[in-house]
């Protein structure tokens, strides 16, 4: 597995000329430890390339593998060999015994690199997959050209198909195997082609998925031919092609999403904003301002929500703590979008809301979690969020969980030291981070709580590149007019520094913790995920200090420190 980005290059190169009667797959799969199994295949993690040759020439199929034979080098098992046509398949080595799963089919336009970098990241060494296969299988032949009618083969515009499974003996894996796919399916996204492939399809598709899966013409003859011999959709429980008179409801349609979106926005009763006075909460308040025809912010204090907010927002005042406030302030409102503070009762807090939602019939919760965000993870504020996903995901509330890496309002809470000091002191040594500024974050989540598309979603967001603690001290300096130097300092000493400050120790050192991670690359890639949610760029960390440049400024500057201490930075 670990060899797992050669060996997609590889492939790719070699896949991408081979003639129609070779079809081949490559598949990161996580072997169980069966006693039935191979001894060198039982319970590893590995890259599988496979192929089918077909043609009258049985020794040219031999030759058309030996490049990946001698490309690769000595492989862990090599069966590639002739067989009889009633052994086929056999190649996948499915299991025979009846299996539950969960599964997930995309179609890719090509493996190029930043594809397969993706895919590596979300199912190769590290990854954490919980998955059986994520397999990625060449379209050639027939199924790589479009027939030019009717065809149960769909378009054929892609290259690859990609099919992801997962195994759900108990309900906890199902969890898991979900989130994963939905991680996975964030990463691939704009690397497919938005189509599908009827063979690989999910159990119980929307609409959508099957309408996905044909071109427009073929489409609309199989409507045709179901409004004549099926108009009242007896002969459902399939692929699913309903008549016109089940689509003309159907909202996951492509050319009536906008439509029903604006009508959403027209309609909708509410939209419930956790955590309101926030960063992030405030500005999805703001963002959803435009969007809906109620917000209500759940807030502590009525009085300085009402200073933020104007008389445009409905205030609820409440607390986490109080059970009978959570269950009154989700009366009535179709979405939640869910954010607490990081505290020891946040999964205590975050749950009830979850389960209140529930009983009140909330169509939709969005949840900021974070990137890491996974049970019994060594960053508490971490493994809070994976348990609160893992209680979302049980509910069956149709939910949507949005990961951000580090946020650039983080670095709020430096002002006051940059302002007299001139320096930036963290334990942030050799760290590359794709910082993301709470604004984006709170624009995705806007899009997330009144678009149609996006339940069951797990979306990674990112800002618009990995940069180092040292560039953001140059791009506060050039923006803030002042020379700000960075100060890598040790974690004993960060830790140290905090708790004279007043923090908490526990919470000092789960901050030092995630800049531990962070130090390791755990936030250095990057996602186009802001850009295909909002449809603009995120905005680069020189944006943040430019629209920040007056808390950083020297002491001196009598507006900017008043403005430094009266910052809201929670």
């Amino acid at each position: 597995m670990e060899r797992a980005n050669e060996v997609l290059v590889r492939y790719a190169r070699w896949s991408a000329g081979l003639p129609d009667e070779m079809t081949t797959a490559i598949a990161f799969m996580n072997i169980p430890p069966l006693p039935r199994l191979p001894e060198p295949l039982r319970g590893k993690s590995v890259v599988v390339v496979k192929g089918c040759f077909c043609g009258e020439k049985v020794g040219a199929g031999g030759e058309l593998f030996r490049p990946v034979r001698e490309g690769l080098g000595a492989p862990i098992a090599d069966t590639f060999g002739e067989m009889p046509a009633a052994a086929m398949d056999a190649i996948s080595k499915d299991p025979v015994d009846p299996l539950g799963i969960v599964q997930h089919a995309d179609l890719l336009d090509d493996l190029l690199p930043d594809a397969i970098d993706a895919l590596v990241r979300v199912a190769g060494a590290g990854s954490g997959s919980p998955l059986l296969s994520v397999e990625v299988r060449q379209l050639g032949g027939a199924l790589a050209r479009t027939p030019g009618r009717l065809s149960p083969m769909g378009s054929g515009d892609a290259r690859y198909s990609l099919n992801a499974i997962g195994a759900t003996f108990t309900p906890k894996m199902a969890q898991g195997v979900q989130a994963h796919i939905a991680r996975l399916v964030d990463a691939v996204r704009p690397y497919a082609t938005g189509e599908t492939f009827l063979n690989f399809m999910e159990v119980d598709p929307t609409g959508y998925r099957v309408r996905a899966a044909y071109p427009p013409e073929d489409w609309e003859r199989l409507v045709a031919l179901k409004n004549s011999f099926d108009p009242k959709n007896i002969f459902r429980f399939n692929r699913n092609v309903p008549p016109s008179s089940d689509q003309e409801n159907d909202t996951t349609r492509p050319e009536v999403h906008e439509q029903t979106i604006e009508q959403r926005r027209k309609t909708m009763t509410s939209v419930l904003v956790t955590g309101a006075t926030g960063n992030v909460g405030s500005q999805v308040v703001r963002e959803l301002g435009t969007r809906v025809e109620t917000v209500r912010a759940f807030v502590r204090d009525a009085d300085r929500a009402a200073r933020m907010f104007g008389e445009s927002v409905e205030l609820a005042s409440g607390d986490f703590s109080d059970a009978a406030s959570v269950r009154r302030v989700v009366e009535g409102v179709e979405a939640v979008f869910l954010a607490c503070s990081n505290q020891p009762n946040q999964v205590e807090y975050e749950t009830r809301v979850i389960d209140a939602a529930k009983a009140a019939g909330v169509r939709r919760i969005v949840k900021l979690s974070a990137l890491g965000a996974e049970v019994e993870s060594p960053v508490a504020f971490w493994d809070w969020h994976g348990r609160i996903e893992e209680h979302l995901l049980a509910s069956g509330v149709p939910s949507v969980i949005l990961r951000p890496t580090f946020s650039m309002a983080n670095l709020l809470g430096s002002a006051g030291t940059i302002e007299h000091t001139g320096m930036l002191f963290l334990p942030a040594d050799g760290a590359n981070v794709a910082m993301i500024d709470h604004r984006d974050v709170a624009a995705s989540a806007a899009v997330a709580l009144t678009g149609e598309r996006h339940g069951g979603q797990a979306y990674t967001l990112t800002g618009p590149e990995a940069i180092t603690f040292e560039r953001v001290a140059e791009d506060l300096s050039t923006e803030a007019g002042r020379h700000v130097q960075f100060v890598a300092v040790s974690d004993e000493t960060a830790l140290q520094s905090m708790i004279e400050a007043g923090m908490p120790g526990f919470v000092a050192g789960q901050i030092v913790a995630v800049f531990g991670f962070l130090r390791q690359g755990a936030q250095d890639q990057t996602t186009d995920t802001v850009r295909t949610l909002t449809g603009h760029d995120p905005r680069a960390f020189a944006d943040f200090a430019s629209d920040h440049a007056r808390i950083f400024k020297p002491v001196d500057d009598v507006e900017a420190g008043v403005s430094a201490r009266s910052h809201p930075t929670n």
